[in-house]
């Protein structure tokens, strides 16, 4: 019984050390907190500038520009889908692949 005891308390002191660890990593991050909250504004400010000026103005070229960006941004999730696509379709090849090799093997 001592065994399994003395190994619970080794993972805990390594556990314990590791989150001792993970700590001082929270307080480096949150004095960069302020940068990073400033960063997420500034991208908040820019799309609902993106959006209000889709709507109101859609002949300008600034607003063109910035329709640029913004389709950029929401073609990653259809190149993602597409990826899975073909890796289905890939998939669907392979499971034709083995058919037709078990085919042969059940023939010969």
């Amino acid at each position: 019984m001592s065994l399994p005891i003395e190994r619970l308390k080794l993972r805990n002191a390594r556990l314990s050390s590791k989150s001792k660890a993970f700590q001082k990593q929270v307080k480096v991050l949150s004095k960069s907190k302020p940068a990073v909250k400033a960063r997420a504004k500034a991208k908040k400010q820019t799309k609902s500038t993106e959006f209000v000026s889709d709507s109101k103005e859609e002949g300008d070229m600034p607003t063109g520009s910035k329709r640029k960006a913004t389709p950029s941004t929401s073609e990653l999730p259809v190149k993602k889908i597409i990826v899975e696509e073909k890796g289905e379709k890939e998939k669907d090849s392979d499971s034709e692949g083995t058919k037709s090799s078990s085919g042969e093997d059940s023939v010969a």
